[in-house]
């Protein structure tokens, strides 16, 4: 009988607030009315605020190499996924490394990302320091940054450029840039995978001189002619794939599509903040005036 009754005082005292909520928003109807057309102003000049957001991005397809043959389908299949992913997971560290943002900064995008910062006097991209990167230097005794440099564009790519992998076909990745800057992230983007796919053929180049050297003097050395013969068939296949290296193409992936800006924009809902300006000066206003009625 006591935790009905106690319920019920719950209850109407959750009752009680209500009506004076709402006798508090007929009685204030005009000061609310006023901060409703403020909130609407204010959502108006945020959402002018806001620029629209593009996406950019381009389509690589996986190309299969079928060097060894496996009977069992599912095995190969197996094999094939996982040297799809290798490949595309070794693409994508070299994108982001520090290699690749040397010479992307060397070609120029240095004054495309941090002319902001450019000291014509001194020739250098100038790095002003937050006071927390200030503080900490003083604290830590650790020498303060002065100058942007190839680094600052790598970690730019890192937190600019993703990928989205198909699901159904497994070998087709998207590459993308989400940006208020299209144009600027769309040459960035082009010459990115560009760059990546020279550095890749140049360490797979090097890595086939090697093998085509110890293969020769292998061969050179051995005196049984079958182990001759099949070390310079070796050389000849390593010879083939180091001309394949030579085509404008990429090494592991042919390009879908090219590096493309979307036509649709990601915008905030209007409607949405709106809505949400407007409610929350409205309920602000309603509740400092009920608390400083009854409990202030």
């Amino acid at each position: 009988m006591k935790s009905e009754s106690s319920s019920f005082l719950g209850n109407e005292s959750i009752i009680g607030v209500i009506k004076s909520l709402f006798s508090i928003f007929f009685e204030k109807i005009k000061l609310n009315l006023i901060l409703v057309g403020v909130s609407a102003v204010l959502a108006f000049f945020y959402l002018t605020s806001l620029d629209p957001v593009y996406r950019v991005e381009t389509k690589l397809n996986e190309v299969q190499e079928s060097t060894v043959s496996l009977q069992d389908s599912a095995l190969s299949n197996l094999f094939s996924v996982q040297e799809s992913s290798k490949n595309f997971d070794m693409f994508f560290w070299q994108l982001n490394s520090s290699q690749v943002a040397k010479k992307l900064w060397d070609e120029g995008f240095n004054k495309v990302y941090y002319s902001f910062a450019y000291d014509e006097e001194d020739d250098v991209y100038r790095y002003n320091s937050t006071l927390g990167q200030s503080f900490n230097n003083f604290i830590f005794n650790l020498e303060p940054k002065r100058s942007y440099n190839h680094n600052d564009l790598k970690n730019l790519i890192n937190g600019k450029v993703n990928f989205l992998r198909d699901k159904s076909t497994k070998d087709l990745y998207i590459l993308y840039i989400d940006t208020t800057s299209p144009e600027r992230d769309l040459s960035l983007l082009k010459r990115l995978v560009k760059v990546t796919d020279e550095f890749i053929k140049e360490r797979k180049l090097i890595s086939i001189n090697a093998k085509m050297d110890f293969l020769r003097e292998e061969a050179k050395e051995t005196m049984d002619r079958d182990a001759r013969s099949s070390l310079n068939s070796l050389v000849r296949q390593n010879l083939l794939e180091k001309s394949l290296l030579s085509g404008d193409g990429l090494l592991y992936f042919e390009v879908i599509e090219e590096p493309f800006i979307h036509e649709n924009p990601r915008v905030t809902s209007p409607s949405f903040v709106f809505i949400a300006f407007v409610f929350i000066s409205w309920a602000g206003s309603v509740l400092i005036t009920y608390l400083r009625r009854y409990i202030v």
